[in-house]
């Protein structure tokens, strides 16, 4: 691949192009030449290394023109904050429970800040890379910001803390298939977004045709608009199975059609003690 930029400082134009270099962490570089104005760069990761060679038909004056781009860009690299992960887990907890935060960052200044909103003890600056466990009492929206000479970086989290009795619409998009033939979906909840403690007291069949209902070996079948309670000392932790039976001579394509092609089930959940 090969880019042309306006002309600098006389040359003819500044290429930048890609190849190749195995073992090695890549750089794309991304600038604007306008006016001597250079725009932060954007670094990600890859298999190729960019280098900057200048049109001339003069083999120094491109030598030249390389290490004088190289310079300048030199610190727009290091200028530009990164946000390379940013985690909070679990994403739904129970009053009490705590979260891990973890987060790997970069930039100029070498340490990030940690807010949360509402306001919540154990937040501030922090490394570059680092973890922080804090419980929050409510809703909370977790953000991380990353200062840098020329583009900072933000990233958020919400957490939710799981009231007493609360709702969550679970499923996924259906297929059909089996023997015999039936509609269903398998979605699995899995402990970093959810507290072990979460339990589904009640699941809602809101349509009009029988759901069954299965996880961890126990299985449920639901009548139309009916509400089972079998599951309430289930975590909702794990997979689940959701299926509706094709009626007799009712195609696959229309069952489907009859569920709007997902599978949902209306699941009242709250916290074990």
């Amino acid at each position: 691949m090969e880019v042309g930029y306006g002309a600098l400082h006389g040359a003819s134009g500044i290429l930048v192009k890609d190849f190749p270099l195995s073992g090695s962490v890549g750089i794309v570089l991304s600038a604007v030449f306008h006016l001597r104005v250079f725009h932060c760069i954007s670094l990600t990761r890859g298999k190729r290394w960019t280098s900057f060679m200048v049109k001339s038909g003069v083999g120094q004056m491109a030598d030249r023109f390389a290490v004088f781009a190289t310079v300048l860009l030199t610190p727009l690299i290091v200028g530009c904050a990164q946000i390379k992960s940013f985690t909070v887990a679990p994403s739904s907890i129970c009053p009490g429970e705590t979260v891990k935060i973890d987060w790997v960052a970069s930039g100029n200044a070498g340490n990030v800040t940690l807010d949360a909103v509402p306001a919540l003890e154990g937040m501030g600056e922090g490394p570059a890379e680092g973890s922080r466990s804090v419980a929050p009492a409510q809703n909370t929206r977790f953000i991380l910001k990353v200062p840098g000479a020329f583009k900072s970086a933000q990233r958020e989290w919400d957490v939710q803390v799981v009231p007493i009795q609360s709702f969550k619409l679970l499923g996924g998009i259906a297929q059909c298939d089996g023997e015999p033939q039936s509609v269903s979906t398998s979605f699995t909840i899995q402990q970093k977004d959810t507290s072990s403690r979460v339990r589904a007291v009640l699941i809602t069949n809101s349509y009009s045709r029988r759901l069954s209902i299965s996880k961890d070996g126990l299985e449920v079948d639901i009548p139309p608009n009916g509400t089972t309670d079998s599951f309430r000392n289930t975590s909702l932790v794990g997979t689940w199975t959701v299926r509706s039976p094709v009626a007799p001579g009712e195609a696959c394509d229309s069952a489907l059609k009859a569920v709007a092609r997902r599978l949902t089930i209306k699941t009242q959940i709250n916290c074990a003690e």
